[in-house]
């Protein structure tokens, strides 16, 4: 599926402004959220846990 971690990534951002406006968060609730995703991140030249058989 050529493309899809681009696609992946805009969407999430996508839906993650549309979800900050419709619930009125405030900026620092999108930097915790930022912040979550920095420390959970896999880099690349890891593999992704639980994906060992694919």
């Amino acid at each position: 599926m050529t493309g899809f971690p681009e696609f992946y990534e805009a969407r999430r951002t996508r839906m993650r402004q549309r979800l900050t406006a419709l619930l009125g968060a405030a900026d620092s609730a999108e930097q915790a959220v930022d912040a979550r995703d920095a420390l959970t991140a896999v880099p690349d030249d890891e593999p992704d846990p639980g994906n060992e058989g694919l």
